[in-house]
């Protein structure tokens, strides 16, 4: 599970396209010394470099700094690939074999205060608990009911014929034998 927003994952990605150089545009890595100074230099990633990017199954934070630090200083090799450099942000910062990535769509500060919510509720009364989700209800089925339009064509604002309404004759006279 990787818990970047998709801005982050998209300008890492805009980053790593714009590293190749001339003539390797082909070639599935780059360089990643390069790479990792387009980083620092990208004006979107450049205001994000302090945050947390990471957090690992120990609970320990990693921001982005952080991250591109230990990257380059574990990785070996002068090449990078894409998925080998994403896989870092990972919680293990490897993935198992036949595991898949998955982008939660969610920064580390999402997730906390998702957290810090769902603490604040733990310790509520059941009765407390009831009362509250009764009053969310009504209040959301009430503001459905304002949305409705009061011209009396209904919820889509379209006029319902009667059904068999036309077979009916006007008040007219009656039909005879004659």
């Amino acid at each position: 599970m990787i818990n970047l927003k998709t801005e982050m994952v998209e300008a890492l990605r805009r980053v790593f396209n714009a590293s190749k150089f001339r003539k390797e545009e082909k070639l599935p890595d780059v360089n990643v010394e390069e790479f990792f100074s387009n980083i620092c230099s990208d004006e979107f990633l450049e205001k994000h470099l302090e945050d947390v990017v990471r957090e690992t199954t120990d609970l320990e934070r990693e921001t982005l700094d952080g991250l591109l630090l230990r990257v380059s200083h574990d990785y070996k090799e002068e090449r990078i690939l894409w998925d080998n450099f994403i896989v870092n942000f990972t919680r293990r910062g490897k993935l198992r074999p036949g595991e898949q990535m998955v982008f939660s769509g969610f920064a580390i500060a999402d997730i906390d205060t998702a957290r810090a919510e769902t603490q604040r509720f733990e310790d509520e009364d059941p009765e407390n608990i009831k009362w509250r989700l009764t009053r969310v209800l009504k209040e959301q089925l009430v503001q459905k009911q304002n949305m409705v339009p009061k011209g009396g064509k209904g919820k889509y604002n379209v006029t319902v014929p009667e059904p068999f309404g036309m077979s009916r004759r006007a008040n007219q006279q009656k039909k005879t034998i004659r």
